[in-house]
């Protein structure tokens, strides 16, 4: 389903699309004139045997949806969508596969492949050059850290994911705005260990 607020109303919700199961994450994307809706899914493989999760996308354009269609292929599996319009209008998504950031346009099939992280529940900002910045948590010496990747719009290539915490206590739920082209800001969970 699909709702949205005109002026001071909420617009009545929109099936974008129905019967689904095996729903993983969604991710809403927007400019002034169209909205895609991006989410992962698990389905049945092409074998008949065995089932895989892709990506799906709808765009809605003129007051209407379209029809949802796969943006992923079978095999690798995808997942944890994150939908973006980019500085030229055009729709980005960035998602995990094989455990590496996957940075997409659906129309080209342009893919950059970014390095390896374990969490799917990353969050990403998008900066007015079109960089990005992902951020999510992660568990390298035994204890979870907050770290960040980069991708340089000029270069067209991911960063190597850096440190943003590196201490005893259990950063998550990290979440992160550009400011301005050169400042971000993060915001995340902190619990510190029993005891301290």
């Amino acid at each position: 389903m699909a709702a949205h607020l005109r002026g001071s109303a909420w617009i009545t919700a929109t099936e974008v699309a129905s019967g689904l199961t095996g729903l993983g994450r969604v991710s809403v994307a927007s400019t002034p004139s169209t909205a895609a809706i991006l989410y992962a899914r698990t389905v049945s493989h092409t074998n008949g045997v065995s089932t895989t999760t892709r990506l799906f996308k709808s765009e809605y354009t003129s007051g209407v949806w379209t029809s949802s269609v796969p943006i992923t292929p079978e095999e690798p599996e995808s997942s944890s969508p994150e939908a973006f319009y980019a500085v030229d209008g055009t729709l980005r998504v960035v998602f995990l596969r094989a455990g590496h950031l996957v940075l997409l346009n659906p129309q080209t099939g342009e893919e950059r492949i970014g390095p390896v992280i374990d969490d799917g529940s990353f969050k990403l900002s998008v900066a007015a050059d079109g960089s990005l910045t992902v951020i999510f948590s992660q568990s390298r010496t035994g204890q979870y850290d907050l770290f960040y990747a980069m991708f340089d719009a000029a270069s067209e290539t991911w960063g190597e994911p850096r440190h943003l915490t590196h201490d005893v206590a259990i950063e998550s739920s990290p979440s992160l705005v550009y400011l301005s082209s050169d400042q971000l800001f993060a915001g995340f969970a902190r619990t510190e260990p029993c005891g301290k």
